[in-house]
């Protein structure tokens, strides 16, 4: 039995639509680092980011009925990246309700409003994830010992003399892996921006 092929956001949505609690789980697993991540970057502490994760969860689901991906009007990044701004506009504005006046300058002002640093980290977090999405496609589609060759050489940027060492290839073969799996994971890419118009993600 292969490894299984992780869903795209479209797909998982549609999952969603129709109530899928499995779905619901996945996407929880797949987003609550980036979830994680960004309240980090915008001053959450550790239990409030906990909160931002059910909370945006919450929204989420709710909402997700009603979204529909249309690349030109309606883009999940944009759509997804508000909900979770929203959410930590919400607990930054809890916490400073809670404080005495003199511990007030421990909540970012700048934090309300939309900034570009915040625009960009959803940026990254996504293509992290799709990354992650291909790759597990890759595994699916090569040898293990490819992958593995490719994975030390390409993705973990160890020099050509160590992989050769540590495989056991000439670097005519070395080349060639490097070659044909980019090829593939192209090819991936490309299947994978057919179902998700919106995604970014190049192998140059």
């Amino acid at each position: 039995m292969g490894v299984p092929i992780p869903d795209t956001p479209k797909t998982l949505l549609e999952k969603l639509r129709d109530g899928d609690e499995i779905s619901q789980s996945e996407f929880y697993t797949l987003y609550r680092e980036m979830i994680v991540s960004l309240g980090t970057l915008k001053g959450l502490n550790s239990a409030e980011c906990d909160d931002l994760v059910q909370e945006v969860m919450i929204l989420f689901f709710d909402k997700a009925r009603e979204f529909h991906f249309q690349p030109e009007k309606a883009h999940f990044r944009t759509w997804f990246s508000k909900i979770i701004h929203g959410k930590i506009v919400d607990l930054l504005r809890k916490r400073k309700s809670a404080l005495p006046e003199e511990m007030l300058e421990s909540v970012p002002a700048e934090a309300e409003a939309p900034d570009r640093l915040f625009d960009l980290a959803c940026q990254a977090e996504l293509r992290r994830f799709y990354l992650q999405e291909a790759l597990q496609r890759l595994k699916v589609r090569i040898e293990p010992e490819n992958y593995r060759i490719f994975e030390y050489y390409v993705l973990k940027n160890h020099s050509a003399p160590d992989t050769m060492r540590l495989f056991g290839i000439s670097r005519n073969q070395l080349d060639k892996n490097k070659s044909r799996t980019l090829a593939i994971l192209k090819e991936i890419v490309a299947e994978m921006r057919r179902d998700d118009p919106e995604m970014e993600l190049d192998f140059d």
